[in-house]
Protein backbone atom coordinates (compact mmCIF):
# COMPACT_ATOMS: atom_id res chain seq x y z
CA UNK A 1 0.00 0.00 0.00
CA UNK A 2 1.34 3.46 -0.64
CA UNK A 3 2.06 6.03 2.24
CA UNK A 4 0.03 9.25 2.18
CA UNK A 5 -0.19 12.69 3.95
CA UNK A 6 -3.08 15.27 4.44
CA UNK A 7 -5.55 12.23 3.91
CA UNK A 8 -9.33 13.06 4.95
CA UNK A 9 -9.03 11.35 8.13
CA UNK A 10 -10.63 7.87 9.61
CA UNK A 11 -13.92 6.16 7.81
CA UNK A 12 -15.93 3.44 8.53
CA UNK A 13 -17.29 0.77 6.58
CA UNK A 14 -20.73 2.49 7.17
CA UNK A 15 -18.82 5.91 5.38
CA UNK A 16 -17.98 3.95 2.50
CA UNK A 17 -21.56 2.62 1.75
CA UNK A 18 -22.89 5.47 2.09
CA UNK A 19 -20.79 6.82 -0.68
CA UNK A 20 -21.58 4.18 -2.93
CA UNK A 21 -25.47 4.35 -2.55
CA UNK A 22 -24.70 8.35 -3.12
CA UNK A 23 -22.95 7.13 -6.03
CA UNK A 24 -25.28 4.04 -7.09
CA UNK A 25 -22.11 1.94 -7.55
CA UNK A 26 -20.07 -0.89 -6.18
CA UNK A 27 -16.50 0.31 -6.01
CA UNK A 28 -14.40 -2.34 -6.21
CA UNK A 29 -12.90 -4.50 -2.90
CA UNK A 30 -9.32 -2.92 -3.39
CA UNK A 31 -10.34 0.82 -3.67
CA UNK A 32 -12.65 0.26 -0.74
CA UNK A 33 -9.53 -1.25 0.87
CA UNK A 34 -7.36 1.80 0.32
CA UNK A 35 -10.16 4.28 1.39
CA UNK A 36 -10.68 2.52 4.70
CA UNK A 37 -6.88 2.13 5.44
CA UNK A 38 -6.01 5.51 3.78
CA UNK A 39 -8.78 7.69 2.95
CA UNK A 40 -7.27 9.67 0.55
CA UNK A 41 -4.09 11.97 0.75
CA UNK A 42 -0.79 13.05 -0.82
CA UNK A 43 1.07 9.88 -1.88
CA UNK A 44 4.65 9.38 -1.21
CA UNK A 45 5.00 7.56 -4.51
CA UNK A 46 3.12 9.98 -6.79
CA UNK A 47 4.78 8.70 -10.49
CA UNK A 48 2.94 7.01 -12.76
CA UNK A 49 3.79 5.56 -16.81
CA UNK A 50 0.55 6.07 -18.89
CA UNK A 51 1.49 4.28 -21.77
CA UNK A 52 -0.16 5.41 -24.89
CA UNK A 53 -0.57 8.85 -24.22
CA UNK A 54 2.36 10.98 -25.67
CA UNK A 55 1.57 14.15 -24.33
CA UNK A 56 1.71 13.11 -20.98
CA UNK A 57 4.14 9.43 -20.76
CA UNK A 58 3.70 10.23 -17.28
CA UNK A 59 1.88 11.94 -14.10
CA UNK A 60 2.22 13.26 -11.33
CA UNK A 61 -0.65 12.68 -8.79
CA UNK A 62 -1.35 15.27 -6.95
CA UNK A 63 -4.09 14.02 -4.27
CA UNK A 64 -6.53 10.75 -4.38
CA UNK A 65 -9.47 11.69 -3.06
CA UNK A 66 -11.11 10.94 -0.02
CA UNK A 67 -14.27 10.32 1.58
CA UNK A 68 -15.33 13.28 3.76
CA UNK A 69 -12.59 15.23 3.36
CA UNK A 70 -12.99 19.04 4.59
CA UNK A 71 -11.60 20.48 1.37
CA UNK A 72 -14.65 19.73 -0.78
CA UNK A 73 -11.54 19.84 -3.97
CA UNK A 74 -9.90 16.79 -2.35
CA UNK A 75 -13.22 14.77 -1.35
CA UNK A 76 -14.30 11.98 -3.28
CA UNK A 77 -18.31 12.40 -3.79
CA UNK A 78 -17.58 16.42 -4.52
CA UNK A 79 -15.63 15.44 -7.50
CA UNK A 80 -17.85 12.40 -8.85
CA UNK A 81 -21.06 15.32 -8.73
CA UNK A 82 -18.95 18.45 -9.64
CA UNK A 83 -15.41 17.65 -10.98
CA UNK A 84 -14.78 17.55 -14.27
CA UNK A 85 -17.06 16.42 -17.16
CA UNK A 86 -15.62 12.64 -17.40
CA UNK A 87 -17.43 9.76 -19.79
CA UNK A 88 -20.39 7.65 -18.50
CA UNK A 89 -19.11 4.98 -16.03
CA UNK A 90 -16.05 6.64 -14.50
CA UNK A 91 -15.28 7.74 -11.02
CA UNK A 92 -12.59 10.45 -10.53
CA UNK A 93 -10.23 9.31 -7.81
CA UNK A 94 -6.93 11.21 -8.03
CA UNK A 95 -6.01 14.75 -9.38
CA UNK A 96 -3.13 15.10 -11.12
CA UNK A 97 -1.09 18.53 -10.97
CA UNK A 98 -2.72 19.66 -13.58
CA UNK A 99 -6.20 19.33 -15.07
CA UNK A 100 -5.90 15.91 -15.45
CA UNK A 101 -7.95 12.87 -13.53
CA UNK A 102 -7.20 9.15 -12.68
CA UNK A 103 -10.61 7.47 -13.13
CA UNK A 104 -12.06 4.09 -11.84
CA UNK A 105 -14.15 2.56 -14.66
CA UNK A 106 -16.92 0.21 -14.78
CA UNK A 107 -14.74 -2.73 -14.74
CA UNK A 108 -12.47 -1.69 -11.78
CA UNK A 109 -9.57 -0.51 -13.94
CA UNK A 110 -7.81 2.66 -13.54
CA UNK A 111 -7.59 5.16 -16.82
CA UNK A 112 -6.17 8.44 -17.08
CA UNK A 113 -8.28 10.84 -18.23
CA UNK A 114 -6.16 13.24 -20.74
CA UNK A 115 -8.57 16.54 -20.32
CA UNK A 116 -6.89 18.91 -22.56
CA UNK A 117 -7.49 16.29 -25.33
CA UNK A 118 -10.41 14.56 -24.25
CA UNK A 119 -8.99 11.24 -24.21
CA UNK A 120 -8.72 8.12 -21.51
CA UNK A 121 -5.86 5.84 -21.77
CA UNK A 122 -5.77 2.47 -19.68
CA UNK A 123 -3.48 2.64 -16.82
CA UNK A 124 -4.04 -0.85 -14.59
CA UNK A 125 -6.59 -3.43 -14.71
CA UNK A 126 -7.35 -3.21 -11.09
CA UNK A 127 -6.30 -0.50 -8.54
CA UNK A 128 -4.04 -2.13 -6.39
CA UNK A 129 -2.29 -3.22 -9.15
CA UNK A 130 -2.17 1.04 -10.25
CA UNK A 131 -0.94 1.20 -6.54
CA UNK A 132 1.78 -1.08 -7.05
CA UNK A 133 2.90 0.80 -10.36
CA UNK A 134 3.31 4.00 -8.35
CA UNK A 135 7.40 5.18 -7.97
CA UNK A 136 8.78 8.68 -6.76
CA UNK A 137 11.43 10.58 -7.99
CA UNK A 138 13.55 13.62 -6.39
CA UNK A 139 10.03 16.07 -6.65
CA UNK A 140 7.80 13.61 -4.61
CA UNK A 141 6.89 13.96 -1.30
CA UNK A 142 9.39 12.57 1.78
CA UNK A 143 6.91 11.59 4.01
CA UNK A 144 8.91 10.61 7.35
CA UNK A 145 8.49 7.44 9.72
CA UNK A 146 7.59 9.82 12.56
CA UNK A 147 5.20 12.10 10.74
CA UNK A 148 1.47 12.80 12.97
CA UNK A 149 -0.04 9.68 12.17
CA UNK A 150 -3.41 11.81 12.22
CA UNK A 151 -2.35 13.41 8.64
CA UNK A 152 -0.39 10.19 7.69
CA UNK A 153 -1.34 7.17 6.77
CA UNK A 154 1.34 3.85 6.10
CA UNK A 155 1.63 0.22 6.10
Amino acid sequence: MVRTREAAGPVTCADVEGVERRLGVALPADYREFLLSRNGGRPERDLVSVPMCEASPYARIHFFFGVNHPLECYDLVWNVENGAELPAGLIPIAATEGADVFCLNSAGGVVFWDAYGSSLFPVSESFGGFLSQLYSDELSPKISSDSDSSSTHSD
